[in-house]
Parts: structure tokens; sequence; C-alpha cells
């Protein structure tokens, strides 16, 4: 994810943001991460492993801007 928060997709205009990172773990879960069901990745994307990885980044970067 650091890779891709450095030289993902539109990396060149949120790198060192919040947002950067949001977008790297949304890229990561959505392109890149192997679902449990490869025949339905839109399921982890959705409702599995990737939308509890993409809602736990989104209520860090939440946090961190109360902070």
């Amino acid at each position: 994810m650091l890779r891709l928060h450095d030289s993902g997709r539109g990396a060149e205009l949120s790198r060192g943001t919040l947002w950067g990172a949001l977008n790297s773990v949304t890229e990561y879960t959505d392109h890149m991460m192997l679902s449990g069901d490869p025949t339905n990745p839109l399921n982890s994307i959705w409702f599995g492993r990737g939308e509890q990885l993409k809602l736990k980044a989104f209520h860090l970067a939440e946090q961190m801007l109360r902070a």
C-alpha cells in the first residue's frame, strides 16, 4: 500500500495526504487483494474483507482529521 500511495493511480494528485492514503487502501482492496471467492470478487469489495479494510482506513483517517 505504501508503493500505491507513492505511485498508484492518481498518486501524483494526492501523495502525502490522508486522501492519498485512503485511495491507496481502496486501490489495493479493489484491484490487488485476493478475495476469498475468486469467482465473485465484488462480494469481497462490497461486503467482505475489502469493505472491512476500507471502512477501517476511513475511520482511522476520520480520527486523524479530528485530532
